[in-house]
């Protein structure tokens, strides 16, 4: 059986979302700062929004190999606990139109 999956080849990357949650560690907006730095030298991370309720941030993520969307789920798990969603499938962004 462990043949088989050295026979399954991926042709594209694997996205994915996650949300990062400060459960009450972070004391100050430094900490958002801290969060955007990282974000930035983390090439993974293709979007990143900073929402409301539970959880600071959203971002969706772009890698290779299950490896490296494990390591990147490690980085930012190291600001709190993050819950990470792969991505099955994309639709076309809605056009916005204003109304007259």
């Amino acid at each position: 059986m462990t043949g088989l999956c050295n026979k399954i080849f991926r042709t594209k990357p694997i996205s994915a979302a996650a949300k990062i949650c400060h459960s009450g560690l972070w004391k100050t907006h430094a900490e958002i700062k801290r969060c955007l730095l990282t974000f930035v030298t983390m090439p993974e991370i293709i979007d990143a929004n900073r929402i409301t309720g539970e959880d600071c941030f959203l971002v969706r993520l772009l890698v290779e190999e299950m490896a490296q969307l494990e390591a990147a789920i490690d980085t930012l798990a190291k600001f709190g606990p993050v819950t990470t969603s792969v991505i099955l499938a994309s639709y076309p962004s809605k056009a916005i139109v204003a109304r007259t």
